[in-house]
């Protein structure tokens, strides 16, 4: 009959053991074999408890008491020597950092013969490059390699500073985006039965989509306020001859004419005093109760004509234009929920009529000012607790 005995040290050492990271479930169940047999159990009652074989059991122990703890560890596989070295892992790793190209299995497989002289088959080598701890990925886009790193910089600075007054009630910060819908919206991940692939139908937009400009206070005694107007775009009327009044081409696509419109000057301008809650009749020189600083891209729309001849009237009631560096979308603070809305509040994906995806997307701003609204940062909380 095999039975352990531990002492105090021994103890502390098998507690390490099956605690220390990384240790493998096989390892973990021999030593907590050992563990039992020191509490008196006896090889069945073992065996039973772990729901093992009795000679298995029976074997650890013994391996135990004849060799220690090591004897309890895996062995090295026996086998033939894998010729991808890890010389040969490390310089996959760094051809994908340096981030030039895509790569597939057999693409790799093609590189490290040229390069290694070693052939290995495209199957194998994808479960080494799991194993590897390397990923197979969609691609991503970006712009950053156009900013100007000084620039950025000093907006960064510029935009803490304004973060921190925020914070501290002294002001409105709020970052403004446009945001546009097509009739199907993009491609995106959704959960479904094995071997199948979730299909969407597509539908030509044909000129047609909803556009969108919102605001959303990050800091301030406002924060977690989201705010958005939407408007359609029809199809370019090419007739020569109108036939058919605006109402008429509106409700053709399930509208009123009154959502039928573009995002222009005139419509930034108006959704700017909206923003900031100047009502419809206002008094001579009015002024908001604390400023407001309107963060914006470099969009032309945002520059025009129509936007320079109301900065004086913007700046005389507290409201402050503030540009971010050229190519910088990471610095908004509405983009993630433009992409949050359109990738997954949306559920249904592809649409027919332009008036049904106009309710679509004003359902789900709606739906997701509520979300913001309830949950807003810590200082709009004790700001708002404080009013």
């Amino acid at each position: 009959m095999y039975q352990v005995h531990l002492s105090d040290e021994e103890r502390q050492e098998l507690h390490r053991r099956a605690h220390e990271p990384g240790v493998r479930p096989r390892t973990r169940d021999r030593l907590e074999m050992v563990r039992l047999s020191d509490a008196g159990g006896s090889v069945p009652q073992i065996a039973r408890h772990l729901k093992m074989c009795e000679q298995s059991v029976r074997q650890w122990i013994k391996a135990y008491l004849e060799r220690g703890f090591d004897a309890l560890s895996d062995q090295p596989p026996v086998g033939r020597t894998s010729r991808l070295t890890p010389a040969i892992r490390e310089a996959v790793r760094q051809e994908f950092a340096k981030g030039d190209r895509i790569w597939t299995a057999q693409q790799v497989a093609e590189w490290i013969a040229e390069q290694f002289g070693v052939e290995v088959s495209v199957s194998h080598l994808r479960r080494l490059l799991r194993r590897w701890k390397l990923s197979y990925k969609r691609t991503s886009r970006s712009v950053r390699h156009k900013q100007k790193p000084e620039e950025v910089a000093a907006k960064q600075t510029e935009l803490e500073a304004s973060e921190k007054k925020g914070e501290q009630g002294l002001l409105d910060f709020y970052h403004s985006d446009e945001v546009g819908f097509a009739m199907t919206l993009p491609v995106c991940y959704s959960w479904t039965l094995e071997g199948t692939r979730l299909c969407v139908p597509y539908e030509a937009p044909q000129g047609r989509r909803v556009n969108g400009i919102g605001a959303y206070c990050t800091h301030g005694v406002e924060a977690g306020r989201f705010i958005y107007e939407l408007c359609a775009s029809l199809p370019k009327n090419t007739a020569k001859k109108q036939r058919k009044t605006p109402e008429e081409q509106a409700a053709k696509h399930g509208l009123r004419v009154e959502q039928v419109g573009t995002i222009d000057g005139e419509r930034f301008v108006r959704f700017v005093w909206k923003t900031a809650g100047r009502p419809e009749i206002y008094p001579e020189g009015w002024q908001r109760e604390r400023p407001m600083v309107f963060v914006v891209d470099n969009y032309s729309v945002h520059k025009c004509e129509r936007v320079q001849q109301e900065l004086e009237a913007f700046a005389a009631a507290g409201i402050t234009l503030f540009f971010l560096p050229s190519y910088s979308p990471e610095m908004s603070g509405i983009e993630p929920i433009w992409h949050d809305v359109k990738h997954h509040q949306m559920t249904r994906r592809s649409y027919e009529i332009l008036g049904e995806l106009f309710q679509a997307v004003e359902e789900a701003l709606a739906r997701k000012a509520n979300e913001l609204m309830a949950a807003p940062s810590k200082p709009a909380i004790s700001f708002r607790a404080a009013a």
